[in-house]
């Protein structure tokens, strides 16, 4: 009998949890209490080594020489320069003769040593009825040129930032300050002045004239950064 009412003692006998909570370690969650914030720059030069070539194509054809224009155009543009060429345009139309007019664009982008006798070049291989023409050169570099030197500025920036935090620190020991926030802008000048030698250089009628020129566009990237201290 005692047995028993000692089993229903214990039953009554409230567990208690010996757990520890943690304080959370995370920043975000802690309060802000000063902040700092400021603007800093970086600079760089975005350059372009190639530029982007333009070929215009006029051919008159027959029905059954249209059916392998597309490819044999490409192959004497690659005859040309070896590159990736692209056509962006190729317009056809009914002449007076019976034949198809055609009016083709290609572009791709060739290094400098490309472009020296590249207006002769497209000449030589013209012939009656089908003639080749540069249309266009443009030195304006190209995305992976930006993003490239974009990368380049922000590890500028970064550095730049982590000195910062560095100095607060140690000025105000007593604090401890991390990135709150970054917020990024940026302007891309073209040079005008070098942009008018190329034009300059295209429009002379002698192959030496038309030497090829590194285009390169001033990058400015800005960050508008903020400080914060937490509670330690």
């Amino acid at each position: 009998m005692r047995k028993g009412l000692w089993l229903g003692v214990l039953c009554f006998v409230p567990v208690i949890s010996n757990a520890v909570v943690i304080p959370s370690t995370n920043d975000s969650a802690r309060p802000v209490i000063n902040k700092v914030n400021y603007q800093t720059s970086a600079e760089g030069w975005v350059t372009s080594q190639t530029a982007e070539v333009v070929i215009d194509v006029s051919a008159s054809l027959t029905e059954q020489q249209l059916a392998k224009a597309h490819s044999e155009i490409l192959d004497k543009l690659n005859n040309l320069v070896k590159a990736d060429w692209h056509i962006t345009q190729f317009n056809r139309n009914p002449n007076q003769s019976g034949l198809e007019q055609l009016q083709v664009e290609a572009s791709a982008r060739l290094p400098e040593e490309a472009l020296v006798n590249i207006r002769s070049q497209a000449k030589k291989i013209s012939k009656e009825g089908e003639t080749f023409s540069v249309g266009n050169i443009d030195f304006t570099p190209t995305l992976a040129d930006s993003i490239a030197e974009r990368e380049i500025l922000r590890q500028q920036i970064y550095t730049q930032i982590q000195r910062e935090l560095v100095t607060l620190n140690k000025m105000y020991p007593s604090q401890r300050y991390v990135v709150h926030d970054i917020n990024f802008s940026e302007t891309s000048v073209p040079q005008p002045q070098i942009r008018a030698m190329v034009a300059a250089a295209g429009a002379g009628s002698q192959e030496g004239q038309n030497a090829p020129l590194t285009v390169q566009n001033k990058l400015t990237l800005s960050a508008y950064v903020s400080l914060a201290s937490v509670n330690q």
